[in-house]
């Protein structure tokens, strides 16, 4: 699987992670997966209700209303971005979430190197993502 953002998109979540750190910021994928490319042509940025440094959570209400705009837009929701303080690599929280949002690919910025990974869950086995910026 290959996760498709552009160098803008990947500044905005940048932005928005310096923005809010030492908090987690986070933020909803949204656009077309074909042939195991899943390309992002919209990101909603959400706040981070919990303002935690170590987990996150998306008000119910905004993602009830990105989801059905994203079906207006006839896009469908490809995963959520979110900021780490230090690695890049999912937390035992972030497994258990990813579990539980089936196809949902989760990217995954750290604050601490800039260095951003994906993954997803298949098989009941956590996969990494390939990143292809353009």
């Amino acid at each position: 699987m290959i996760l498709k953002l552009t160098r803008k998109q990947v500044e905005t979540l940048k932005k928005d992670a310096i923005r809010n750190y030492p908090e987690e910021a986070c933020a909803m994928l949204f656009g077309k997966t074909e042939k195991g490319i899943a390309e992002v042509s919209w990101i909603v940025i959400a706040e981070n209700i919990l303002h935690s440094q170590t987990r996150f959570e998306i008000d119910p209400e905004i993602v009830y209303e990105a989801l059905k705009e994203a079906e207006e837009r006839g896009l469908d929701l490809i995963g959520f971005a979110h900021s780490h303080t230090n690695s890049s690599k999912p937390s035992l929280i972030d497994r258990k979430f990813i579990r539980l949002w089936g196809d949902a690919i989760w990217l995954i910025l750290s604050t601490l190197n800039g260095k951003m990974e994906a993954f997803r869950m298949v098989n009941e086995k956590l996969e990494k993502v390939t990143l292809e910026i353009t």
